[in-house]
């Protein structure tokens, strides 16, 4: 028993350790063509995972290429609050457009007690910025519901 045990505990750290730092794909959305796709990226912590990126690629010969990317830092830039994408619900690459799913703090960043607020919205990727608040969600885990 007990170096199962001892091979437990190895096997869990290994797991921790590799799992940090590492940037992966957490929920993708296609285009109507097929050819074009916005991925949403997160990054393992000691925690967890935080959002990463999204990741507006295009489809060419050679696989996937990115066109745009907007960082958890750009994403949040000028704000005074924690904001993340949380969920995909689609992509309209013609207006460099989607719609996503936004968390957002209501207090500064490293309060000591922070509520957050989701939200579909319609986002431009091009210039990321809000174009449309479409959807206050009571739960994190709210559906976009089309109109």
């Amino acid at each position: 028993m007990r170096p199962r045990s001892f091979g437990n505990v190895i096997f869990l750290s290994t797991l921790f350790v590799t799992g940090c730092d590492r940037v992966s794909q957490h929920d993708s959305v296609t285009d109507a063509s097929g050819t074009e796709r916005l991925v949403l990226n997160f990054i393992g912590t000691s925690s967890g995972s935080d959002f990463h990126s999204l990741v507006w690629s295009v489809r060419r010969d050679t696989g996937w290429v990115p066109n745009v990317t907007i960082t958890r830092e750009t994403f949040e830039a000028d704000r005074a609050n924690v904001r993340w994408v949380s969920e995909l619900h689609s992509l309209d690459a013609e207006n460099g457009v989607a719609i996503i799913k936004v968390a957002e703090g209501d207090a500064p960043k490293n309060s000591p007690s922070v509520y957050y607020n989701y939200s579909w919205r319609r986002w431009d990727l091009i210039s990321n910025r809000e174009l449309e608040r479409l959807q206050e969600c009571t739960s994190p885990f709210d559906a976009y519901a089309e109109e």
